[in-house]
């Protein structure tokens, strides 16, 4: 079917009686649109104002592409720390096994918030391998860190963390 054919037969489900229906089509249509718009969406995640970089950047977690997580795993090393917050965040949605080590990486970032949402997204995985990155955070210096890390391995549900 057509680009075009799609958008239509979507735009005609977002009027919908069922809630649902309507939901699922207004999705789909901006998967439809983000996926036509992929090169504006990667310039407008890494150019411009802080806002319109970090609408790009969820809208690329929602995406769930081999493109977008390309480009979201790219953004995780930019020199604003705030951007890199938003695009733990983004990952949260899909949570990919192929971010999962780039994500531990983040827990070297020096900025406290970073290495508090890394924790938190890493605790999603819900993954036992998770919890050997979570733990020394526990230690941490910074008390909002250590709270969470406390926090992630209680989400991860790995006994090993029960004494802590």
């Amino acid at each position: 079917m057509p680009l075009e054919a799609r958008k239509q037969a979507l735009a005609r489900a977002l009027q919908d009686p069922e809630e649902l229906v309507r939901a699922a089509a207004s999705m789909a249509l901006d998967r439809v649109e983000g996926l036509a718009m992929m090169g504006e969406i990667n310039e407008a995640a890494r150019k411009g104002a802080k806002p319109h970089r970090i609408r790009a950047i969820h809208f690329l977690g929602r995406l769930n592409t081999p493109e977008s997580l390309d480009i979201l795993l790219s953004l995780l090393h930019d020199p604003h720390f705030d951007i890199r917050v938003a695009t733990i965040k983004a990952l949260q949605n899909t949570l990919p096994e192929k971010a999962l080590m780039p994500l531990v990486a983040c827990l070297n970032d020096p900025e406290p918030s970073v290495l508090q949402g890394t924790l938190e997204t890493l605790s999603r995985y819900r993954d036992r391998k998770v919890t050997e990155y979570i733990l020394p955070h526990l230690l941490n210096g910074d008390p909002e860190t250590a709270c969470s890390a406390a926090e992630a391995l209680g989400r991860n549900g790995d006994p090993r963390a029960e004494p802590y």
